[in-house]
């Protein structure tokens, strides 16, 4: 079960780091900027039912046209529709 959670833990971080890339791409369609983004992060199952319910201590970095842009945190919760 280990190895999955880490899966879906570094799934769940290159999938936030790609929107987060396509949104900042889109916000340059001209200048066609390269945008370099790589990060980590925990998934969290507190109630232990194999859905991952939070991201914890998400670290990411990068560079933008090969300059360095500062460290950044993150963290996330599910949330469920009513």
């Amino acid at each position: 079960m280990n190895d999955s959670i880490n899966f879906v833990e570094e799934r769940a971080c290159a999938i936030g780091l790609t929107a987060a890339a396509a949104k900042i791409y889109a916000a340059f369609p001209t200048a066609g900027a390269k945008l370099e983004a790589r990060g980590a992060a925990h998934a969290s199952d507190p109630d232990r039912d194999g859905t991952m319910d939070a991201i914890e201590g998400g670290v990411w970095t990068g560079a933008l046209e090969g300059a360095p842009l500062a460290r950044a945190t993150f963290d996330g919760t599910r949330v469920l529709q009513p």
